[in-house]
């Protein structure tokens, strides 16, 4: 009897063994406990791109190191953010104030209105901008005429102006202005077109009777129009101060001031391609404000 109980009792305490045993192999499988006092003193980091804020030990974000404040490698970038290093173009219309002086004095010899000395013009110009060195180009047009029947025979003259050439010049940016300073070295020519028809006209029905059906097969010589054209070349020198306002980060508004020099030498007029000796010399410039937009950065 006491043989059988003192068996039981180490069956018993092998059994206990083996389950204490498998118990401590199970707890040496889970992780240690995550809330050790090492993490209180190491903090896990927090991965943020480089640059940005937040990231505490991320190169160029501490105060007074470069690159502070400004998107991560734009080192062409100005101070407001807007870049150095650029270019663009657009469409400016605008008026220049020609000096027709000369011109105007044989037009009231036609006996017709004066030529208006405010030109209409249109054209374009574009450029490329490293640092403050602005290097382009630009090309402006525009025509005026006038008309009149004084004696029964309708006459006509218009003038065409036509410059362009480089553009240089001198810019300061900030966020929302560009502020440039700078010249134009060109060239271009004013076109003087004049007619006269030598039939006689009085009124509307005297305008179609020619072109009716039942009218002549044939037109007499001194019944045809007669045109002659004045050309004259001229060197274009145009000083400018532009102001452009960014209202879009890629577009801006384009305004302009400047004044236009084109001289055309004594005896360079030409008429209908021959050269005029006795041609006066002529200054047809004058101010100019032009308005346009802008595409570009």
């Amino acid at each position: 009897m006491i043989r059988s109980m003192i068996l039981l009792a180490l069956v018993a305490a092998l059994n206990l063994f083996f389950i204490e045993a498998a118990s401590a192999g199970t707890e040496d499988s889970v992780p240690p406990d995550t809330s050790s006092a090492d993490r209180l003193f190491n903090p896990p980091r927090v991965i943020t791109p480089e640059g940005s804020a937040g990231s505490g030990d991320a190169p160029g974000t501490a105060e007074g190191t470069p690159g502070a404040g400004s998107p991560a490698g734009c080192g062409s970038c100005s101070g407001s953010g807007r870049a150095r290093v650029g270019g663009g173009g657009g469409f400016v219309p605008g008026y220049v104030f020609t000096n027709l002086e000369e011109i105007n004095a044989k037009v009231s010899g036609m006996g017709i209105a004066d030529l208006s000395e405010r030109i209409l013009i249109f054209g374009g110009k574009g450029y490329a901008r490293i640092g403050h060195l602005i290097i382009g180009g630009a090309g402006y047009g525009g025509t005026t005429e006038t008309s009149g029947i004084p004696d029964g025979s309708a006459r006509y003259a218009d003038v065409t102006i036509a410059y362009g050439g480089l553009i240089l010049g001198l810019s300061h940016v900030n966020a929302d202005y560009e502020v440039t300073a700078g010249m134009l070295f060109g060239g271009g020519s004013i076109t003087v077109e004049r007619r006269r028809n030598s039939r006689y006209v009085v009124g509307w029905n005297d305008s179609w009777d020619p072109f009716a059906t039942g009218g002549p097969d044939s037109i007499d010589p001194e019944d045809l129009n007669i045109s002659s054209t004045i050309v004259g070349d001229f060197l274009a020198l145009e000083p400018f101060v532009e102001i452009k306002y960014w209202f879009l980060p890629f577009m801006a508004l384009d305004f302009s001031a400047s004044y236009l020099r084109a001289t055309i030498g004594k005896g360079e007029w030409t008429v209908d391609k021959v050269r005029i000796p006795d041609s006066p010399e002529t200054n047809i410039g004058g101010p100019s404000l032009k308005l346009g937009i802008h595409f570009g950065v």
